[in-house]
């Protein structure tokens, strides 16, 4: 079932590419789309999801006129322990008849396979009414989802409204939102590691986006305890600088690996290669391999590093709509454990691609008081955006 759910994710999130050769080149210069950035929410201990926003009418000679307006749905990565929260926010008008009225329900329902019956989760439900018309109701009424240990579980929320005209009549409503829930494993807060930090190979500049080296490895010959005799052979050819030699060995080395954690390291590995060799279509798709196989590693903080390189791909290559995504599921894990360092970094490219210098602050000050590298190319955006 975990299989399902990271095939899911990944079919929001990868992009495809050819086969290259692993050439210094000078890499594109990324063009500003202005997007909306989510932002890190701590305050939940989790996730908000809202799943439909219903609209209920009651007009003065006629019976309820409604709409659900259901949200598209991502795929959700859930710390266990951390609740996901699955909303409806409705609004709901009467003209007059005072005494027509509606109820809002909410339903969670959850499965282990395609194969296997829904099953009731939980649910909620609200009465609208009003005493006298004109009147307006608006809130929201919402769920809980929680885990204590990691699972995958596929979720299924049906939003409905049902209205009591004042003709005795019944106007109903009902949609339905699928989508997989992955629970990984918790996280404690990650300790700032300043040298990890840096970037450990090649040279990076402002026509780059900030990539996250943390979980680098020390490279190719940081590998060679693993057993596998193509590790050996791409640390020969990064001391001999064989870069396409490299490149055949390492991506030997991933398909020859059984541990899904050391696959994510491999994988992370090549995709830094693939962006200075300057194939950010390559780089995007191995990215996407790295999260794959942390998120079968349970592993958040690895995930999200290797989210966060793979949106910075994805907005080196223009790619806004799948940029838009990642980021949102990025954002929505790094609300439930902190890394400052991580967020730093996601926010700078995100206040680079959203074309918000306001944004790029933050970051430019955390980086400079820490002497790191990336704060000479922040401020390089900024002065670039605010011009």
């Amino acid at each position: 079932m975990a299989a399902y759910l990271i095939a899911a994710l990944l079919l929001l999130l990868t992009l495809t590419g050819c086969g290259v050769r692993l050439e210094v080149s000078t890499p594109p210069i990324p063009t500003p789309t202005p997007r909306v950035f989510p932002g890190v929410d701590y305050s939940r201990n989790g996730i908000w999801r809202v799943q439909a926003t219903p609209r209920i009418i009651f007009p003065v000679s006629d019976n309820a006129q409604m709409q659900l307006f259901m949200q598209e749905q991502l795929p959700v990565l859930l710390l266990a322990g951390r609740q996901l929260y699955v909303g409806a926010e409705y609004d709901a008008t009467w003209f007059s008849n005072a005494q027509s009225n509606a109820q809002v329900r909410l339903r969670a329902y959850t499965r282990g396979s395609d194969d296997d019956e829904w099953l009731p989760y939980d649910s909620s439900e609200r009465d609208l009414t009003t005493s006298s018309a004109p009147a307006t109701s608006r809130d929201s009424l919402s769920l809980m989802l929680t885990y204590a240990e990691p699972t995958a579980v596929q979720v299924r929320i049906e939003v409905s409204v049902i209205a009591y005209n004042a003709d005795g009549s019944i106007t109903t409503n009902v949609e339905t939102n699928d989508f997989p829930l992955l629970v990984l494993q918790d996280s404690s807060e990650i300790e700032v590691d300043l040298d990890a930090l840096v970037p450990q190979y090649g040279e990076w500049g402002e026509n780059q986006m900030l990539f996250d080296w943390r979980d680098w490895h020390g490279g190719p010959c940081g590998l060679t305890d693993r057993e596998i005799a193509a590790l050996d052979a791409a640390c020969e050819a990064w001391e001999s600088g064989d870069g396409d030699q490299l490149y055949t060995q390492l991506r030997a080395a991933l398909e020859q690996a059984d541990d899904p954690e050391l696959r994510g390291i491999i994988a992370g590995q090549i995709g830094l290669l693939l962006v200075l060799a300057g194939d950010v279509d390559q780089a995007a798709e191995t990215f996407s391999q790295a999260v794959e196989a942390y998120t079968q590693s349970l592993l958040p903080f690895q995930v999200g590093v290797h989210l966060h390189n793979l949106a910075a791909a994805q907005i080196m290559r223009e790619d806004g709509e799948a940029t838009a995504y990642t980021l949102q599921v990025l954002q929505e894990l790094r609300g439930q454990f902190y890394d400052d360092a991580g967020n730093m970094l996601t926010q700078a490219i995100a206040g680079y691609w959203s074309d918000e210098p306001w944004r790029l602050d933050e970051p430019m000050y955390w980086f400079r008081e820490r002497d790191l590298p990336q704060a000479d190319i922040v401020e390089i955006w900024k002065t670039r955006a605010e011009q």
